[in-house]
């Protein structure tokens, strides 16, 4: 642009402005600075395009009140307000109805939001300064506006490909602006999927997610396979929680493609490591979810049969189900990178878990997953990630010993002392004020876990005893229920403040301690043993336990009880029938 004519221009408008009107035409002269000062297209797009670079500027030195006014001003000034834009389609990808309307724009000033550029050579300045506002307006904590504005943008790209597509009409020309609308538009999507994770839409952010790692895919550009591989990942977590778990897998799979293109000297790096370590996460995680769901999923078809629970656990492997895919949570659109782009095979059809070969097989590949993943997510400096692999660990043995035939081996032998062995190794390791809730959620499971075996073992000494076989042996069980009042008393002491000894029960963990107390009590209740005093000690704490959850439960908003009402009048019962057990107890001594 010629500015040393522009300047003239001015000079000279401004000078007929100042003339002295005559009494006849009395407007003669400011029509023709008017005239003079109406600048023609091309001038008016590149002062768009100043106000366009001043907008960034400011928006980059953390003024967003004038990078605000400059980047409207652009697209006042750029934006054609003769161009109807009403029969623009918008992109085939929008999930969401368009809520756009004149008055909010005019509200924030623009007062010609067009798609439609005067000159369509300037149409990335319109799709830019549109993304710009919508960061602008994401930092401001308004991510209803910046939606507004990226759904422009969006519209924007939209009229850009109808151009380049079309054998008339207007057509960008410039290779360097063909690449950079491409650049913005993958920029637009990217935005929009923070957007609408603010704005808690996860179908909408996961879908916009996608297209934009196709669209890197796509772009040949540069791309920085780090963030690329987390981004994927991010959104293989969404689909698993969809239970979208063939998808799923071919996400994990798309990512692990693209670290095996990362060159060697990067494989070093802190970056590299983590990443790869995230990766085995999300397979762990994959695989945990499968077995849960075949679990849930064995439950309710034998459950069909009005069999008790041990005679489902012990007939499990004899047991032929129809094989069935699982399904999904949520019906999504179809995630699938295409294969000229990245060549990872189609997602698998997943299939629930029947058998113990097939979910050990399940079971072997999460295991070793999670030993990946702890390799590098060490406890010294990752606590959150270790303690993550390892209850996803812990849970996958619980799973793993479901399915295993043989129920003595199941609960007493291999898995469930594998179970003990990953979690209380840090119970000691970690700052109680700091992790306080970790710990109580480590300590119920493990007291959890001990009760069930106990449980399991109580019954079935029972039942040998009944049938004239040898059962397993007292000290055994005993040893077993004082395992998990160990853990279980652990829990519930980590809701006393450790100087005050003040109570302090959150709203959300009175069903569990509730809970934990009352295994404790029945535990107690159940212990045997020949040394009378020892059985009334026993008896005696049990009365106590019950004691205490009733006392506690007096204090509490009826409400926050609901779901454990039963377990406090089963208490309150218990405290009307243990004084008389107690007493027959020392009567026999």
């Amino acid at each position: 642009m010629d500015w040393t004519s522009y300047d003239s221009q001015l000079e000279e408008a401004l000078l007929i402005s100042k003339q002295t009107p005559t009494q006849e035409q009395p407007y003669e002269h400011l029509y023709k600075s008017r005239k003079i000062l109406d600048v023609d297209d091309k001038h008016r797009c590149e002062y768009g395009r100043l106000c366009y670079l001043l907008g960034i500027n400011f928006y980059d030195t953390d003024e967003p009140s004038f990078a605000d006014r400059r980047l409207i001003s652009a697209i006042n000034i750029i934006a054609d307000k003769n161009s109807s834009d009403k029969n623009l389609d918008t992109l085939k990808h929008s999930t969401r109805p368009k809520e756009d309307n004149e008055d909010d724009y005019e509200a924030d000033g623009i007062n010609n939001n067009s798609t439609t550029p005067i000159d369509i050579q300037y149409i990335h300045i319109l799709a830019d300064s549109y993304n710009y506002l919508g960061m602008l307006w994401t930092s401001r904590n308004e991510p209803k506006r910046s939606e507004r504005y990226l759904r422009k943008a969006e519209e924007i790209y939209s009229y850009y490909k109808k151009c380049q597509d079309s054998e008339q009409g207007p057509k960008v020309t410039s290779e360097r602006t063909i690449k950079r609308m491409e650049e913005l538009h993958t920029l637009t999507t990217f935005y929009l999927a923070q957007v609408y994770g603010f704005l808690k839409l996860p179908v909408n952010a996961a879908q916009y997610c996608y297209l934009t790692l196709v669209r890197q895919l796509e772009s040949k550009l540069d791309l920085n396979k780090f963030d690329w591989t987390s981004n994927c990942l991010q959104l293989a977590g969404f689909l698993l929680n969809e239970k979208h778990f063939a998808t799923c897998e071919h996400f994990i799979a798309a990512a692990e493609y693209m670290l095996s293109g990362v060159e060697q000297e990067d494989q070093s790096s802190e970056t590299y490591q983590s990443i790869v370590a995230n990766l085995e996460m999300a397979k762990s995680r994959l695989y945990q979810e499968h077995l849960t769901s075949s679990k849930e999923y064995v439950m309710t078809e034998q459950s069909k049969t009005n069999e008790d629970f041990e005679t489902i656990l012990s007939t499990l492997s004899l047991t032929e189900l129809p094989k069935t895919t699982i399904e999904p949570r949520s019906q999504l659109p179809s995630f699938v990178f295409p294969t000229d782009l990245l060549p990872v095979a189609a997602p698998k059809p997943f299939y629930y878990l029947r058998t113990f070969e097939e979910a050990l097989s399940v079971f072997k590949k999460g295991k070793k997953a999670a030993e990946n993943s702890l390799k590098y997510y060490v406890l010294d400096g990752f606590v959150t990630e270790h303690i993550a692999n390892l209850e996803n660990l812990s849970h996958m043995y619980k799973l793993i010993a479901f399915f295993e035939p043989d129920i003595d081996r199941k609960w007493c032998v291999a898995m469930q002392k594998r179970r003990a062995d990953l979690l209380s190794s840090i119970l000691n390791q970690l700052n109680v004020e700091i992790y306080s809730s970790t710990l109580k959620q480590i300590s119920f499971e493990l007291g959890e876990m001990y009760s069930d075996v106990w449980d399991l073992l109580y019954k079935r000494a029972k039942a040998d005893i009944k049938n004239g076989k040898k059962s397993t042996p007292v000290n055994r069980i005993n040893e077993t229920a004082l395992h998990s009042v160990k853990y279980l008393s652990r829990f519930v002491s980590l809701f006393e403040d450790s100087k005050t000894k003040q109570l302090k029960v959150e709203e959300e963990n009175i069903p569990a301690y509730i809970r934990g107390r009352l295994m404790i009590a029945r535990l107690y209740y159940h212990m045997t043993h020949n040394d009378t005093e020892l059985l009334v000690r026993y008896l005696t704490a049990s009365l106590k336990e019950y004691e205490t959850i009733v006392e506690f439960a007096k204090k509490q908003n009826p409400e926050h009880l609901v779901g454990v009402q039963q377990e406090v009048d089963m208490a309150k019962q218990m405290i009307r029938l243990l004084p008389t057990k107690i007493k027959e107890e020392r009567g026999l001594k």
